[in-house]
């Protein structure tokens, strides 16, 4: 099985990068050939079976933090290269400008072509919008022009693909609705060992409730509701960065910003806390939410996006309905360690059963079997 996948983003540090970087290592040594074609200008890494292309931009144009879309998104010799190599399918697993790269090149190929929903492009350019502008009058006819743009490029997308990827049940339910096609399962696995409670350290005495918000610091991941959180102090840690670092420094001046961490680092910084806040509404999944919940944290997310999906009020975590609410059970949490204890003993028995490799194997490799299949047919 030869496969050939197109993502936006495979070096940088954000939640998509992860996955595909944990997918390439799961494929090394196995049955399948896997081809990764990224932005970047990267020699390209052999991993026996497993090759990465790091794709120069040849206009780049700035759309996000460490983010760009290239202008000039044709490429005549990987065109060729498709002609000249064959493959049984093509994973466009992003929505950005190597997408088109990614369709370009599956025509060449005369390969299928599977498609992903990954990000919330909509709800991202309308909450940019709005921040920009204002919540005025103009502000809202730019998120919705925006919001229009973002369904209009994607349904697009999404239509020329056999199916679409998604990650939860919710978001299955949007492509239906948006864009009428075939969608499969691919959810999220964590590792359970690189995520524990056994990672824990805190300094004798200090039992006080440590909040932690893991992620990219940006203004669609709704962040300005910590400000009302922790409008008169406590114990916070912000795990991450992105252009929204600057005002909440200047706004939660108790907090500490630790910046991206890795490894040991992440998986202490998430053990050590007692309360994951995650307040974005933008989630089509939230990594970080399982990652929290292998780590044996009580989880507060809202009930827009990923993670109401796999989040059992009451039992691994809580879910809040609203700003106000969020603002309620937080202090709920912080009042109440038997809560806390009884939710982080959820969430870890809930995160030992999502496995990578299962995930893989059955969801994203099932997948692929079953689109070459048909497409023989």
């Amino acid at each position: 099985m030869r496969i050939a996948l197109f993502t936006d983003t495979f070096h940088e540090v954000n939640g998509v990068s992860m996955v595909y970087r944990r997918f390439a290592r799961w494929c090394e040594g196995r049955d399948i050939e896997l081809e990764i074609f990224t932005p970047g200008g990267r020699a390209t890494d052999f991993r026996g079976n497993v090759t990465v292309h790091s794709i120069p931009m040849l206009l780049p144009v700035p759309y996000y933090h460490n983010l760009s879309f290239d202008a000039l998104p044709l490429r005549p010799r990987l065109e060729r290269y498709f002609r000249e190599n064959s493959f049984d399918l093509v994973h466009i697993a992003t929505q950005g400008h190597m997408a088109i790269v990614g369709l370009r090149a599956a025509g060449e190929a005369r390969a299928p072509n599977i498609s992903c929903y990954h990000t919330k492009l909509p709800e991202y350019a309308t909450s940019r919008f709005i921040s920009f502008f204002g919540d005025n009058s103009l502000g809202r006819k730019a998120a919705a022009l925006a919001e229009w743009a973002s369904w209009t490029y994607q349904k697009r997308l999404y239509r020329s693909s056999r199916l679409v990827l998604v990650p939860t049940e919710s978001a299955r339910a949007l492509i239906m609705e948006k864009a009428g096609k075939q969608t499969a399962i691919f959810s999220r696995g964590v590792d359970c060992e690189a995520f524990s409670p056994a990672h824990r350290v805190r300094q004798p005495g200090d039992d006080s409730p440590r909040s932690i918000y893991v992620g990219r610091v940006s203004v669609e991941k709704n962040l300005a509701l910590l400000f009302k959180l922790f409008d008169g102090g406590g114990d916070l840690v912000v795990v991450g960065d992105g252009p929204f670092r600057k005002i909440m420094r200047k706004k939660l001046p108790s907090a500490r910003f630790a910046g991206f961490l890795h490894g040991e680092d992440l998986a202490q910084a998430y053990a050590s806390a007692d309360i994951l806040v995650f307040p974005s509404k933008t989630e089509t999944f939230g990594n970080a939410v399982l990652e929290a919940m292998a780590s044996g944290l009580a989880v507060l997310v809202t009930d827009e996006g990923g993670p109401k999906d796999f989040v059992r009020h009451g039992e691994t975590g809580l879910v809040a309905r609203s700003d106000e609410e969020f603002i309620e059970l937080h202090g709920q949490l912080v009042a109440d360690a038997a809560l806390r204890k009884k939710l982080g003993a959820g969430a870890r028995e809930f995160a030992l059963t999502q496995s990578w490799d299962e995930i893989f194997e059955k969801q994203v490799l099932g997948t692929y079997r079953k689109v070459i299949s048909e497409a023989v047919e």
